[in-house]
């Protein structure tokens, strides 16, 4: 493969780093629970609050979202003009996930969700309309990219398994159980449900792009050959 951007990094300190991040995952999710039992609107509230937007957790979802991004777009920088089809989804997905960074700090989708809730021919739908739009792109994405996604299956199954998983808690926390919340708890008549809500939704989100992050990283140090003899074989 051809020279790109190298990350200097082996699979040991992909570990570590993901222990790192899922400790301090957990941390913020210890300091919103003890907020919300004192109940106090301290500027403590306000910097944890993980039912709020311009958060602390809101941030660290979105570096991360942008490293995934950043990561994927290294990693094309390195492919060669003959692999058209990896250099296609590599492109894609990396620049989809630096969009959904941007997204997740500046809050586009419920921004969209109100321009579009006024327009009367389109349907509504629990959680926001920018679910099913989103959905629908990723969903085109996959297709258009589905032959590279099988072969990097075949060929990177201990990372696609992590990145896979990563998106899958994401999707989890992000469209499934804020379609819940909308549905059942968003009313106010069950506060308790609804905090237990927004802890699992937001440390599925948090906890998913860890996951994939760390499969990013990993499917970087292979494709840039950047691993030790030794950590290639742990990798593998």
């Amino acid at each position: 493969m051809a020279d790109g951007i190298h990350i200097r990094m082996t699979k040991k300190d992909a570990d570590k780093l993901l222990w790192i991040l899922l400790l301090f995952e957990v941390f913020l999710v210890v300091v919103f629970v003890g907020d919300a039992l004192l109940d106090v609107q301290s500027p403590i509230h306000k910097l944890f609050n993980l039912d709020s937007e311009a958060t602390l957790p809101a941030w660290f979802s979105s570096l991360q979202l942008g490293l995934v991004g950043v990561i994927f777009l290294a990693v094309w920088v390195g492919v060669p003009e003959r692999e058209p089809g990896l250099r296609q989804f590599l492109l894609l997905v990396g620049l989809g996930f630096l969009f959904l960074s941007m997204d997740e700090a500046a809050e586009f989708h419920e921004k969209l969700t109100r321009v579009l809730r006024h327009v009367d021919w389109l349907p509504q739908f629990k959680g926001g309309i920018w679910i099913p739009i989103y959905l629908s792109v990723a969903a085109c994405v996959g297709w258009f990219t589905r032959r590279t996604i099988g072969g990097l299956c075949k060929n990177r199954p201990l990372e696609m398994v992590f990145m896979l998983s990563g998106l899958a808690l994401i999707i989890v926390g992000s469209v499934a159980l804020e379609i819940l919340t909308h549905m059942f708890w968003k009313d106010g008549q069950n506060p308790a449900l609804y905090k237990i809500e927004v802890i699992l939704e937001e440390f599925f989100e948090m906890a998913g792009a860890s996951v994939l992050l760390y499969g990013t990283i990993l499917f970087a140090l292979r494709n840039h050959h950047t691993l030790s003899d030794e950590s290639g074989a742990n990798a593998e």
